[in-house]
C-alpha cells in the first residue's frame, strides 16, 4: 500500500495497451476508443469510502509519511508502545521518525499487511483504524486501488481542493464499489439513528455509487449480497425500502439515480434535513446531484445556496423552486436561504387536482435581474368562488375585506402535483400590482393545508 499520483496509474497502464497493439490496430476507430477505455477501466478499478468524518482523520500529508514507513520501524513501534493512547497524527509520526533512523532492506511484507499488525495497538486511532480496514476490504472486493477524501486530497492546496470537490461525484460514480462505513449501526435495526444518513455529503455519496456495500461500526458486512444496489431482504423488510424511510428519497431513484435538473424541489427536499459542518457545503454536496459546474469560494457562507439557486434557474424552467417556506435568501426573497425551507418536499402526497388550469405561463424563462427576479406570469381576475374552489377555505378573509376583493387579481408563481404557490394582487398603481396576500397549499394523503410563505410585499408590472 502506498500514496501514488494519477501519473503513476498512467505509467501503468501504458505496457498494458501496449501488449494489445496488436489487436488494437485492428479495430475501427470507435471501437478502438471503447476497447482502450475497457482495458483502462478493467485494470484501474477502485474501491472509494463513504464515512462520517470523526476529529481524528487522515491528511495528504498522514499519507505521505505512511508511504515510506519500515517494516523494522512498525516492529518497534509494536514492541515500544504496546498501548499507545497517541492519537493517529502522532503514532504516523513515531513510526515516520523510526523508519528514517532505520536501514531497512526491502520487506517482502506488503504495507497493508504489516499495518494489519499495527492495528491492535492503536485502538484509539480513528483515522488509522479506518484506513486499515477499508484497504482490507478494498482488496476482499478484488480492487488493488483506493480512494479516501481525507487522505487522497491535498487540503493546503485550494486549487486541488476545489478540484476535487467539483469532481466528488465523479469519483463516486467511476468507482468499481462505495464502501460505507456505518460508524453508529450494529445491524440494520440501527439505522435509523446512524448520523450517516443526517450527513449533506454522504447524500451524493449514498446516490452516485454503481456499486454499494455497507459496513457496520466493527466492519461487519451489513449483508451478504456483495453488491447492495440489488434490493435485499433481511428482518423481513427490504433494506432499500428501509433506507428510503429514512432518507425520504424513493427506492427507485436510490436503486438507479441519474444526475441533472430533474425534479429541483424533491432533491433540494431530500438535503433538507441534512447538516455540513461548514455553511458553504450544504450547496457544494449538491453540485453533483445536480450535475452543475460552480465555482467553489469557502467564506461566502449562504451565499453558496443562493447561487446555486440562480445557477439552477438559468439551466432549467422549474418554477417548483419558489415553492418552499422558511427564511428567504437574503440575497432574493423570492429564493430560499437554505435546503431546510424544501423539507416538506420529502412527505408522500397525492396528486392535487385544479393547479395546471392556473399555470398558463406566456413565457416559461426565468430571469434574475438587478431590479430582481423577472417572471412571466398570466393575471386572473379575481373571482370568490373560483378562489374559494380553489383552495377549499376562506380563513384567509376576513370582513374588513370583503369589499376590496373586486379589484384584486391573483396568479400562480410556481405549482407541482402536491404544492401551489398563488399570489392575490391588489393595484399598486397604473400598470402595476402589488402583493396582497401570499398562500401556499399543500396536499397530503386525506388532508389539505394551507400556509402562508415567507415571499414579502412584491411588486408585478403588468
Amino acid at each position: 500500500m502506498k500514496l501514488i499520483h494519477i501519473k503513476n496509474i498512467q505509467k501503468a497502464i501504458q505496457p498494458i495497451i501496449d501488449a494489445n497493439m496488436g489487436r488494437l490496430a485492428t479495430l475501427t476507430s470507435e471501437n478502438l476508443d471503447e476497447e482502450v477505455a475497457r482495458l483502462i477501466e478493467d485494470n484501474t478499478a477502485f474501491s472509494v469510502l463513504s464515512h462520517r468524518w470523526s476529529k481524528d482523520e487522515l491528511t495528504f500529508q498522514d499519507m505521505m509519511k505512511i508511504s515510506a514507513f519500515t517494516e523494522s520501524a512498525i516492529q518497534e513501534f509494536i514492541s515500544g508502545y504496546p498501548d499507545s493512547q497517541h492519537n493517529s497524527s502522532e503514532v504516523i509520526d513515531i513510526i515516520a521518525e523510526l523508519s528514517r533512523r532505520g536501514n531497512d532492506k526491502a520487506s517482502t511484507a506488503t504495507l497493508l499487511d504489516l499495518l494489519k499488525l499495527l492495528r491492535i495497538n492503536v485502538p484509539s486511532c480513528t483515522g488509522l483504524v479506518k484506513l486499515i480496514n477499508f484497504c482490507e476490504v478494498a482488496l476482499q472486493n478484488d480492487c488493488y486501488f483506493a480512494w479516501l477524501d481525507t487522505a487522497c486530497i491535498d487540503r493546503t492546496r485550494s486549487a486541488e481542493l476545489e478540484e476535487s470537490i467539483r469532481s466528488m461525484f465523479s469519483w463516486y460514480r467511476r468507482s468499481k464499489i462505495c464502501i460505507v462505513h456505518l460508524a453508529g449501526s450494529y445491524h440494520q435495526s440501527n439505522l435509523d439513528t446512524d448520523s450517516w444518513f443526517t450527513r449533506g455529503w454522504t447524500l451524493q455519496e449514498l446516490l452516485a455509487p454503481r456499486a454499494i456495500k455497507f459496513y457496520t461500526a466493527d466492519w461487519q458486512a451489513l449483508t451478504d449480497k456483495p453488491n447492495e444496489r440489488l434490493p435485499d431482504n433481511e428482518l423481513g423488510v427490504p433494506l432499500w425500502e428501509r433506507i428510503s424511510h429514512i432518507t425520504g428519497i424513493p427506492h427507485s431513484e436510490l436503486l438507479n439515480f441519474r444526475p441533472g435538473l430533474y425534479d429541483i424541489r424533491k432533491r433540494l427536499g431530500w438535503a433538507s434535513k441534512r447538516r455540513t459542518t461548514r455553511i458553504e457545503d450544504m450547496a457544494y454536496c449538491l453540485i453533483g446531484i445536480f450535475d452543475l459546474s460552480f465555482r467553489i469560494a469557502y467564506g461566502e457562507g449562504k451565499t453558496a445556496f443562493h447561487r446555486l439557486q440562480v445557477e439552477i434557474m438559468e439551466q432549467c424552467e422549474d418554477r417548483a423552486l419558489f415553492l418552499w417556506t422558511g427564511e428567504p435568501s437574503a440575497y432574493n426573497t423570492l429564493l430560499a436561504s437554505g435546503p431546510e425551507c424544501f423539507s416538506h418536499s420529502t412527505e408522500f402526497m397525492e396528486p392535487y387536482e385544479g393547479s395546471e388550469q392556473y399555470t398558463n405561463i406566456l413565457d416559461p424563462t426565468i430571469a434574475l435581474t438587478g431590479r430582481g427576479l423577472r417572471v412571466p406570469l398570466a393575471l386572473n381576475d379575481f373571482n370568490v368562488d373560483i378562489w374559494n374552489r380553489f383552495l377549499k377555505s376562506d380563513k384567509y378573509f376576513f370582513g374588513e375585506n370583503v369589499n376590496r376583493m373586486e379589484s384584486l387579481k391573483w396568479t400562480v408563481l410556481g405549482a407541482s402535483p402536491s404544492t401551489t404557490l398563488i399570489i392575490l394582487l391588489g393595484q399598486h398603481r397604473r400598470g402595476s400590482y402589488m402583493t396582497y396576500k401570499v398562500v401556499q397549499r399543500f396536499v397530503h394523503v386525506g388532508a389539505a393545508t394551507e400556509r402562508c410563505t415567507a415571499v414579502p410585499t412584491v411588486v408585478f408590472i403588468v
